[in-house]
């Protein structure tokens, strides 16, 4: 019985060791914890956002007869129908193609909220004005600062106050802000060169520019 008793008390005294061992380091853990958070908040929080997205695209040959396949050879079925994928995928990889999208969505400009930390890229209704470019050269640098009431455009190292729904035109750009509220908001906007934004575009779609 004494045997027993003294196999429970130096198991209590090696698990009462135990636990002052491990709270000795619970400061290390709690700090650990904490910092890891911060990381985590402070990557999600900055960090731009990439979406990405997969498509099946389906080409339909309304010209083509059905039976034809009865007249060819395996051979040449499978080269033929070789030699229509080539060029449904040339055409779309085709420059006309590509300077279209990039007209539709005005992929030449960008727009980027001006932060502390990192800027963000503004699309669409996110951004309070529009900006029609005249010529195709490169612009950079060209800032645009809702500071209280006062709407202020940064160009060529000149100020000019702004007021809402107005429309600034100088011989490269027309700037029409829409009247909407972004105060204490700073928007820098880039531009760049169509063949520039085509070859970026082509080899983010496609890989590499074959067009």
């Amino acid at each position: 019985m004494k045997e027993n008793n003294k196999e429970i008390e130096i198991d209590s005294i090696d698990l009462t060791k135990e636990i002052r061992y491990y709270l000795f380091f619970w400061p290390w853990f709690l700090a650990c914890t904490i910092l890891m958070s911060i990381s985590a908040f402070l990557y999600l929080r900055y960090s731009q956002t990439v979406y990405e997205t997969t498509a099946t695209l389906q080409v339909k040959d309304a010209g083509s007869d059905p039976s034809s396949f009865l007249t060819l050879s395996t051979s040449s079925m499978f080269n033929l129908n070789r030699v229509k994928i080539d060029n449904y995928i040339s055409q779309i990889r085709s420059k006309s193609n590509l300077r279209n999208v990039v007209k539709a969505l005005d992929l030449q400009t960008s727009v980027y909220s001006i932060g502390r930390v990192k800027n963000i890229l503004k699309y669409g209704e996110q951004i309070p004005f529009e900006i029609e470019f005249k010529t195709d050269e490169i612009v950079t640098g060209l800032n645009l600062n809702y500071i209280g009431d006062k709407i202020e455009l940064e160009l060529d190292d000149k100020v000019y106050k702004l007021t809402e729904d107005q429309a600034f035109e100088t011989e490269d750009f027309i700037l029409t802000l829409k009247g909407t509220n972004h105060r204490d908001e700073s928007f820098l906007i880039n531009r760049t060169t169509e063949t520039n934004i085509m070859s970026a575009f082509a080899s983010a779609v496609f890989g590499k520019n074959k067009s």
